[in-house]
């Protein structure tokens, strides 16, 4: 039986459209069952009384997220963080690493909780390519030249397979906080999205939508 959804949906929210709402419940919920239970980079003690992952970034960010078919079938999220009242995760895991990059983080955004689920692998990485749009987009909107990440290993590879060129600032190493081995890395906001427009037909067409908010079908995303 084929389950995949006829077409794919990305919104972006601020926290107060989602915090104490129906969506915003579905999404920390979302995010505690694959980044909490299936991969463990937190423990299970921070899960909120609804069993949802939420932190103390979530006010200072832009939220993204995938919904197929209708909305309620979450299938992918997202979030950039601005944080005005302190450092940004990547700067109190990696001071040096940022520091030596001389990057300037006020023109910084970091990606976080990025999360792409699909009933395939092409669709996974549509719906990656299409939460990377948005979140490029509003980093533009913002004036900022550059997105940092956090990230495992293997999340590098799956970046790499997606064509998004980036550079890592740093060794992986222990995070206790993170439970995992991770590096900070550094995309360029103009270069990447110059590049995933070039190589992929599902980058280009959501970027002719020009908009944050994208919505495209099955047979454009699967191609």
């Amino acid at each position: 039986m084929n389950d995949a959804p006829s077409w794919v949906r990305i919104e972006p929210f601020e926290w107060g459209e989602l915090e104490d709402t129906p969506i915003g419940i579905r999404y920390a919920r979302f995010r505690a069952m694959v980044y909490v239970m299936e991969q463990n980079f937190r423990d299970p003690d921070v899960l909120d009384l609804r069993g949802g992952e939420t932190d103390r970034y979530d006010p200072f960010s832009h939220h993204f997220l995938a919904f197929a078919e209708d909305s309620t079938n979450l299938i992918g999220c997202a979030r950039t963080i601005h944080n005005p009242l302190g450092l940004l995760p990547a700067e109190r895991y990696f001071p040096e690493a940022i520091h030596a990059a001389e990057l300037d983080v006020r023109r910084c955004a970091e990606v976080s909780r990025f999360i792409s689920r699909g009933p395939s692998m092409r669709s996974r990485r549509s719906v990656s390519l299409l939460l990377i749009r948005s979140l490029l987009l509003t980093a533009m909107q913002d004036d900022l030249d550059q997105v940092l990440f956090i990230v495992e290993e293997s999340f590098t590879k799956w970046l790499g397979a997606l064509s998004i060129p980036f550079v890592r600032l740093a060794d992986f190493r222990q995070i206790p906080e993170e439970a995992g081995e991770l590096a900070p890395i550094v995309v360029d906001v103009a270069e990447c999205d110059r590049e995933l427009t070039r190589r992929h037909p599902v980058y280009a067409e959501a970027v002719s939508q020009g908009t944050t908010r994208l919505e495209m079908a099955l047979s454009t995303i699967e191609t």
